[in-house]
């Protein structure tokens, strides 16, 4: 039995190795410490908390794409979607974004994210509904869900490690 399952957590694991172009990133971040950049707008939404999961194929650029992206949980009331350039180095979580950037229309919400590693992003900014815009200073890391084959793997090792104790424990 537990033979079998660690060859399933195995196949598992060689199966994300053969796609290395499919790629999730799990983050989760609070921005905060807000500075107005332009305008004169309503206070911004503080602190703006993000957690979402975005799986794509980094050999493809993507343009405003809703179907990769799973919002795990925010406060941020705006729609937003996901646009990636392939080969920039950098994704955009965006109410107005396309490849490489983003626009700053009246209730809207934009994050760049470079390190994939982590998913947090290096730029946040919001615009309230009346307009102008507000750039976050702090940008910090809030928990993150490891993906489904992180479990896998930490499951089968767990096991394993159980197995082996097992057969070496002296009979009593």
């Amino acid at each position: 039995m537990v033979k079998k399952f660690l060859l399933g957590a195995l196949a598992l694991a060689a199966a994300q190795v053969a796609s290395a172009s499919i790629i999730t990133v799990n983050g989760a971040f609070t921005a905060t410490d807000w500075q107005i950049y332009f305008g004169a707008p309503a206070g911004p939404i503080d602190p703006l908390h993000l957690a979402y999961s975005v799986t794509f194929d980094d050999a493809l650029s993507y343009a405003s794409d809703a179907t990769v992206l799973t919002v795990l949980s925010t406060n941020v009331p705006y729609s937003f979607d996901f646009s990636y350039g392939a080969g920039n180095g950098a994704f955009v979580l965006a109410t107005s974004g396309g490849v490489n950037g983003c626009g700053h229309p009246p209730a809207s919400f934009c994050a760049f994210v470079s390190d994939f590693s982590t998913g947090i992003p290096f730029f946040v900014e919001q615009s309230p509904a009346g307009g102008g815009g507000w750039r976050a200073l702090t940008i910090t890391a809030d928990a993150v869900i490891p993906e489904p084959p992180t479990w896998a793997l930490l499951i089968a090792m767990g096991l394993a490690g159980t197995a082996v104790r097992r057969k070496r424990a002296p009979a009593a």
